[in-house]
């Protein structure tokens, strides 16, 4: 989970050690965490009084929700990340330390897995985040600008507190909306594979419990034939000691060493059920 770890350190849902280690890094870490919630506020604003202004365009409105309904999913989770970030660390270090993963192949197939599907959710990302934010900088500087459809040259629909027809106004606009989508992409992706990681790994747990349960029927078995072989050696040995010619307090000392080899003692709970491999097993 060590991919995992840096795209939540990178994306700042948990800090690394060497953020940790230092108070000024850590403040700064802390003041990114806000300057982030606030461009998001300030987004989520913009996008309800767009919402409010154009309720009327379906496909503007529909879009906008999407929008809204996206960035939820992002910031509020990574923001209850943030705040579990050391209850979160503590629940990777006790997988990676966790000695039932440290002895199968299933685990390796697990963590190969898990590295490929994180590689390609953060390659997908990347490519859907390049596509996204520039077609509407390019639409803006390459095509001729339609003071009608406003918001094609935007990266999300929102309010305009400017006309963007001014290149500053628009580069300033275009910046901070590409700032928040990024941010929220980044969330999305390091949540995303780390569910991701997690569902694997509790596959693989499942995995190893059905293996260790076959190999206690294996044992089982083992055992049932190994006691039959020993009912039978006693049975053969008590017959080689010429028991008929021997006394009758003799041969009645026989008969519980015979009981005992055709009936092994077994502990009950209850006089019930028997303590056995095969009971745990079925339970």
């Amino acid at each position: 989970m060590d991919t995992n770890m840096k795209l939540l350190n990178i994306t700042g849902m948990v800090p690394s050690k060497s953020v940790t280690s230092s108070v000024w890094k850590l403040v700064l870490y802390r003041m990114r965490h806000v300057v982030c919630f606030v461009l998001f506020m300030l987004a989520t604003t913009a996008q309800l009084i767009a919402m409010y202004l154009h309720w009327g365009d379906i496909d503007l409105t529909t879009d906008n929700i999407s929008i809204i309904c996206f960035f939820q999913l992002g910031y509020l989770p990574a923001l209850y990340q943030m705040l579990s970030a050391a209850k979160l660390t503590q629940l990777v270090r006790n997988i990676e330390t966790d000695p039932f993963f440290t002895h199968s192949s299933t685990v390796d197939n697990a963590r190969k897995l898990a590295y490929r599907l994180t590689c390609v959710t953060l390659c997908s990302t990347i490519v859907t985040s390049f596509f996204w934010t520039a077609y509407p900088l390019l639409a803006r500087y390459l095509e001729h600008y339609d003071s009608n459809d406003q918001f094609k040259y935007l990266v999300f629909v929102m309010w305009l507190p400017c006309d963007i027809s001014d290149p500053l106004c628009y580069a300033v606009i275009y910046v901070f909306q590409l700032v928040v989508f990024l941010t929220n992409m980044g969330y999305c992706t390091s949540i995303l594979s780390l569910v991701v990681t997690l569902l694997i790994y509790v596959e693989a747990r499942f995995r190893i419990v059905v293996e260790s349960i076959k190999r206690d029927d294996v044992t089982a078995h083992c055992i049932q034939m190994h006691q039959s072989a020993i009912r039978a050696a006693v049975g053969e040995a008590v017959y080689c000691t010429s028991w008929y010619s021997r006394t009758t307090r003799y041969q009645r000392a026989l008969i519980p060493i015979l009981a005992r080899a055709q009936n092994p003692v077994a502990v009950t709970v209850g006089g019930m059920f028997a303590l056995s491999l095969p009971f745990f097993s079925q339970v």
